[in-house]
């Protein structure tokens, strides 16, 4: 059974990706979209890390 903390999880990042598309479709919020970007970029390179680090507690 997937907890509701994953779920959670899973939504956020859905609705990430629909603000990075918005605030990127607009050529005038380029820099904005590279900062945004760039910031995504780092914090996911974490959660990834964080899930091979924990990656036998979820085969569980």
């Amino acid at each position: 059974m997937v907890s509701t903390g994953w779920c959670n999880a899973v939504g956020g990042i859905l609705g990430l990706e629909a603000q990075i598309l918005d605030i990127c479709s607009s050529a005038k919020k380029n820099t904005q979209c590279l900062i945004l970007v760039g910031a995504i970029e780092g914090y996911l390179e974490k959660v990834r890390t964080t899930i091979q680090d924990h990656r036998s507690y979820l085969k569980e």
